[in-house]
């Protein structure tokens, strides 16, 4: 099924609203984005999407920038129950080639890896979000990490970024 990147950011003239207030606003923003994207999909496409979000709340200069990357489907599961099928698969609305397909797919048995995650739900979230976009600064840039001033110095981006000094914490 297609997929969309979608991003919503908050703006920056509620940076210092947002790091006083971090868990409630974050909270709104992830019910805000989830509330409009089902809706979107209700309304205009009689389903209900899929969605995965990530949080971000940095820059690539590491400056707050508060924002949710949302890997969003280009359809669902309809509210009638029914399948549709556009493009591509048109050819699958004809009962014997969606019949085809169904044998076809459980021919062999589908197997489920499914297990508590062993160093809990966040490390699994952070592998999740490694694979949705890049971080905003890699291992290999930093350069120092000062425990006593509690700042990090990291080496410019590979895409023409600049030389970042930034708080830890």
């Amino acid at each position: 099924m297609p997929h969309f990147h979608i991003v919503f950011t908050l703006p920056h003239a509620l940076n210092s609203l947002i790091r006083q207030n971090q868990a409630r606003c974050y909270d709104l923003l992830f019910f805000c984005a989830a509330v409009t994207l089902l809706e979107f999909g209700r309304r205009e496409l009689q389903a209900q999407l899929g969605i995965t979000t990530v949080l971000h709340s940095w820059s690539q200069t590491l400056l707050d920038h508060y924002h949710l990357h949302c890997i969003v489907t280009g359809g669902g599961l309809r509210e009638d129950g029914k399948l549709e099928f556009h493009g591509q698969l048109q050819p699958l609305a004809a009962p014997a080639a969606f019949g085809q397909l169904i044998r076809q797919a459980t021919r062999k048995k589908w197997v489920v890896y499914a297990k508590r995650p062993f160093a809990g739900p966040k490390v699994v979230l952070a592998y999740l979000a490694r694979y949705t976009h890049r971080v905003g600064i890699t291992n290999h840039r930093i350069l120092d990490v000062d425990k006593t001033t509690g700042t990090v110095r990291a080496a410019p981006s590979s895409n023409g970024g600049v030389s970042v000094m930034a708080a830890l914490g």
